[in-house]
């Protein structure tokens, strides 16, 4: 959290020696998918990919649902930073499956989001509308409201992009009041 990247790989490698020793598949994928959201924080996203894959493999077998759920959006966060959005959407399609059958209403949520941001970048705008909309709906449901100005904030992006210049003003004011409560 606080940019020691060397450190914390340092410690990532030798978390991921230990467990290895005592055979724990479970804290393994973790460290993995640990090591890969530090390497994607570096923009190495081909190292990234490298342990999200392995984390996968091992989550697989485990039939982890909740592990695969997770690890999906973290690839598909990773194509998207790559600009390689139709392998970003599938990752975050597959996790959205996951995600609705566990009923992990919050990363359903964060998922929709994500999925909002690729239609938006390209300028698929009604898609985009729909995606962000299903968010703000589970944020409003979970007074999330970081997320719910967030989706405001993107929303009113959209009506711009759209000229729909009251509708944009409309969603900047009600991202700007929830972020002053913040």
């Amino acid at each position: 959290f606080v940019s020691n990247f060397d450190s914390s790989l340092f410690y990532q490698t030798k978390a991921l020696e230990i467990y290895k020793t005592l055979q724990d598949s479970s804290n393994i994928s973790r460290t993995l998918i640990s090591v890969g959201l530090l390497y994607n924080t570096q923009g190495n996203f081909a190292e990234a990919y490298k342990n999200y894959l392995l984390a996968q493999n091992i989550a697989e077998q485990r039939k982890d649902s909740v592990a695969l759920g997770k690890l999906k959006v973290n690839i598909g966060l990773n194509f998207y930073h790559e600009t390689e959005y139709n392998k970003a959407l599938k990752y975050y399609n597959e996790a959205l499956y996951i995600q609705q059958r566990l009923k992990d209403v919050n990363s359903i949520g964060n998922i929709n989001l994500n999925i909002a941001l690729i239609h938006q970048k390209r300028d698929e705008l009604q898609k985009a509308l729909k995606h962000f909309n299903i968010a703000l709906d589970i944020y409003k449901q979970l007074e999330n409201k970081s997320g719910m100005g967030l989706c405001l904030t993107n929303l009113g992006n959209v009506y711009t992009h759209k000229k729909e210049y009251l509708k944009s003003i409309e969603s900047h004011n009600k991202s700007i009041n929830i972020y002053n409560e913040l």
